[in-house]
């Protein structure tokens, strides 16, 4: 999965998708010890999408609650 500033990867075949997360796989074993099925690994990616999101809802909520009490203070 492209991360942040990496360039947009495209599939157009299910089987391109497949070869290159297997490719992922193979280049990045030490971060999926004890992951043995594609289905699992996009599992895991999945959750860590959404809690990556998760994290930057809660920080610009929290971000956006202090300016209203700085603006509410000052």
């Amino acid at each position: 999965m492209p991360s942040e500033g990496s360039p947009r990867v495209t599939f157009r075949c299910p089987r391109e998708l497949l070869a290159w997360l297997e490719e992922q796989v193979a280049k990045s074993r030490t971060r999926f010890q004890g992951e043995h099925t594609i289905s699992s690994l996009l599992v895991q990616l999945v959750e860590e999408g959404r809690a990556k999101r998760e994290r930057s809802r809660t920080w610009r909520r929290r971000k956006k609650q202090l300016q209203q009490e700085r603006e509410a203070g000052g």
